[in-house]
């Protein structure tokens, strides 16, 4: 039996991988005393149960152990197939208005002597039968496949967009490398040079066949606009309009932002050089509540090389439905502190409770039950107690949890934290503390919530010496809770020369579903 079973083992391992950590004589050694010891028994047993019941006792315990060594020699089957991946180069032409200038001098477009360059070096002939190649226009941004047009997609040149599609629309092993013809004027504000390093990571160059001229065209143009999606009904709109003057040295100009028909404010400008950039701002209180449609307006010029950059349209929404926050710690720590000043007062949209477990006492002096509630007057931002009802609870849209101890809040409690998340969709924010958050947690509800596993422990995290930094992860990189400033070697050079913590909580894994940006 024991050569019978090494024979089949040794057979098994032409087409299988077998453990490697077994000697391959120790397992027919198992398998042959195995089966000799379930024959014995067999024969033992034969006088007092019937042979039908012995032949299944038999049976029963051979597929007991063949399953057995089965899983002790953890057979892998493996195989190689072989596919040829399909290598793709990209063209991106920049189809932008600028693109279709004809420069001093030339007789041809920029766009058509960009083509003509790539033509005549014989690239696309050398590339073809070799890799795929694929056009891509590009301008406000990328159109892929059979995107079409839409209206003033020429009136901006947005490079760092068009090449981030690429990477997006094109499998990293199929990506060859980009040939990018452009004029260069990049005006919005992606960084294009952070992408390109992206390229670089991927080995996929990108080669620029320029066209056009070092002189920009005479033009003055809205490049582009910063306003709120929406705001509360009493705040002002702030908006931001970032203006280009090309060529119109000692002119003025006017800008008018308007609601409709109606003029709300006008600005001059005068513009102190031929290459010129400004940011004019505009504040605007709206009287109602609604969908606002708003335009800017620069006018002023003449002999402009394009007449259609010089007006925007955006949209606010003016709501008066505050949203309701709920803060809560243990006591007046500094991420405390800092959050309460942030959301009271600053902003009308936002109707704060704060509420502190452990603050600090007068001797001698109580002060008045003030239960937290989203029903308070707006303003009333200061509460001893937590909801008492789950209806109050329900109430809020954000719930920030502090550095609270184990018993802050009754299991009942955060099951009604986990209906408010589950089921309400409210925002549950947990910062975390040396002291207690998360790892003192022990309730199961609780730690449902958390999006790390670890190990429970009342110990604290208080006076090590080591030294910790902030350092964002591939996911992080590209998240927006994470951009502090626009341009990703940017941000990430912002969150290096944060200050150092000196306390971190040890973790033995993820929720599932749950993200590490840092």
């Amino acid at each position: 039996m024991f050569f019978a079973l090494w024979g089949l083992v040794l057979l098994l391992a032409r087409w299988l991988e077998i453990n490697p950590f077994w000697p391959a004589w120790l397992l027919p050694l198992i398998g042959a005393v195995g089966v000799e010891l379930i024959l014995w028994c067999y024969r033992y047993e034969s006088t007092a149960i019937s042979s039908q019941r012995g032949r299944f006792l038999i049976g029963l315990r051979l597929a007991e152990l063949a399953l057995l060594l089965w899983i002790l020699l953890q057979p892998v089957w493996s195989r190689y197939v072989e596919r040829e991946i399909e290598r793709e180069v990209i063209v991106m032409v920049d189809d932008s208005a600028s693109m279709d200038l004809v420069d001093k001098g030339r007789d041809k477009s920029r766009l058509e002597l960009a083509r003509e360059k790539l033509d005549k070096s014989g690239l696309l002939a050398e590339l073809d039968g070799k890799v795929a190649v694929r056009e891509v226009r590009a301008a406000r941004r990328a159109l892929l496949d059979d995107n079409s047009e839409v209206e003033g997609w020429d009136q901006a040149t947005d490079l760092a967009g068009g090449l981030e599609a690429v990477l997006d629309q094109v499998p990293p092993d199929q990506l060859a490398g980009v040939v990018l013809l452009s004029d260069g004027r990049h005006n919005r504000s992606g960084s294009v040079e952070d992408v390109s390093r992206r390229f670089g990571i991927l080995d996929a160059p990108i080669a620029v066949i320029p066209s056009g001229s070092d002189v920009p065209p005479k033009d003055a143009a809205i490049i582009s606009v910063r306003s709120p999606d929406s705001v509360y009904l009493g705040d002002r709109i702030r908006v931001g309009a970032l203006l280009k003057f090309d060529g119109f040295r000692g002119k003025k100009a006017k800008l008018q932002l308007f609601a409709g028909d109606k003029e709300l404010e006008a600005k001059e400008i005068s513009v102190p050089q031929d290459n010129y950039r400004e940011e004019v701002k505009f504040r605007h209180a709206p009287e109602e509540g609604g969908v606002g449609e708003y335009r800017i307006v620069l006018s002023g010029l003449v002999d402009e090389t394009f007449e259609n950059n010089n007006e925007w349209e955006f949209q606010t929404v003016v709501s008066d439905a505050r949203t309701n926050v709920l803060l809560i710690d243990r006591h007046p720590r500094w991420e405390f502190r800092y959050l309460r000043n942030l959301f009271y007062g600053r902003d009308q949209s936002i109707h704060l409770q704060s509420v502190l477990l452990e603050p600090d006492r007068i001797s001698g002096h109580t002060p008045p039950k003030v239960v937290a509630s989203a029903s308070r007057p707006f303003g009333e931002a200061n509460a001893t107690h937590l909801p008492e009802v789950e209806e109050e609870w329900r109430k809020f849209d954000v719930i920030i949890v502090g550095d609270i101890g184990p018993d802050s809040l009754s299991d009942d409690q955060w099951r009604i934290l986990e209906g408010c998340v589950k089921e309400r969709a409210a925002l549950l924010v947990l910062v975390a503390g040396p002291e207690y958050m998360p790892h003192s947690f022990r309730s199961e509800v609780a730690r449902d919530l958390i999006p790390v596993r670890y190990e429970a422990s009342r110990r604290t995290f208080y006076g090590t010496d080591e030294e910790f930094r902030f350092s964002l992860t591939n996911i992080g990189r590209n998240h927006p809770i994470t951009a502090q400033v626009e341009g990703q070697m940017s941000n990430e050079r912002l969150w290096k020369q944060f200050p150092v913590i000196r306390w971190r909580h040890p973790v033995e894994g993820l929720q599932p579903a749950a993200e590490v940006l840092l």
